[in-house]
């Protein structure tokens, strides 16, 4: 190359076409330094003025269960954030900690679904700054926890409630009469009667006939022996 007549050092075209390059690059989201705070809304990143983005929003879950934003985290315990990654970002922790990805003291990670310590006590804030090209970057919608170590374990987690024992349901008595009502219990059905036994039945017991059959015949006798004496008396005379 040359110009006005002077050859130009090739050396110099190069310093010059790396730095054409490396200045886009230092000011993406994902090389900030750690000197370089939190950009905020309407400040300048690249060729863009920041926005806020009114759906994107980063939040912890704790095994696989997302804590809404708002809520109350156990002291010292880790979490995992969770959050949809868009074009080039950094994620930034206040009061939290990562070794996910991690820098700046492990206040800041490129990692959007990384594993991030809650401290003693205090507060959580996440924020995130994402850029998509030059003339576009926003900032996610910001996070916040309060650290609340009630109802959490020794081990940092909340403590699991306890399963509450089954009380057994009575047995209802069953339902004496002829209605039954919906829901009722059915009478119980009576046994059946048995049928008499049918065997041998014991003869009858003839008439007592004999005594007074005897009774007659003698009476009979007698007036009959009477009439004959008075018939012999009457010839005699």
């Amino acid at each position: 190359a040359a110009a006005y007549g002077r050859e130009v050092p090739w050396a110099l075209l190069l310093c010059v076409a790396l730095a054409a390059i490396a200045l886009p690059v230092s000011a993406r989201p994902g090389s900030f330094g750690c000197a370089r705070d939190l950009p905020t809304v309407g400040s300048s990143l690249m060729s863009s003025t920041i926005s806020r983005h009114g759906t994107s929003q980063p939040q912890f879950s704790r095994s696989g269960t997302p804590i809404a934003c708002g809520g109350t985290v156990c002291p010292s315990e880790s979490l995992t954030l969770s959050w949809t990654s868009i074009g080039d970002f950094l994620v930034f922790g206040t009061g939290a900690t990562t070794s996910t990805i991690a820098s700046c003291s492990n206040s800041r990670s490129t990692s959007s679904s990384g594993t991030w310590t809650m401290p003693a006590s205090g507060a959580v804030t996440i924020d995130i700054v994402f850029a998509t090209n030059q003339a576009t970057a926003q900032l996610a919608l910001t996070c916040s926890y309060t650290v609340d170590s009630t109802g959490c374990s020794g081990s940092g987690s909340p403590t699991p409630a306890p399963t509450p024992a089954t009380t057994p349901s009575p047995t209802p008595a069953p339902t004496m009469g002829g209605s039954s009502g919906s829901g009722s219990t059915p009478a119980p059905t009576p046994a059946p009667t048995p049928a008499p036994t049918m065997g041998a039945a014991a003869p009858t017991s003839a008439p007592a006939t004999g005594g007074s059959s005897i009774t007659a015949v003698g009476t009979s006798l007698a007036l009959a022996l009477s009439l004959a004496a008075a018939f012999f008396q009457i010839r005699r005379v």
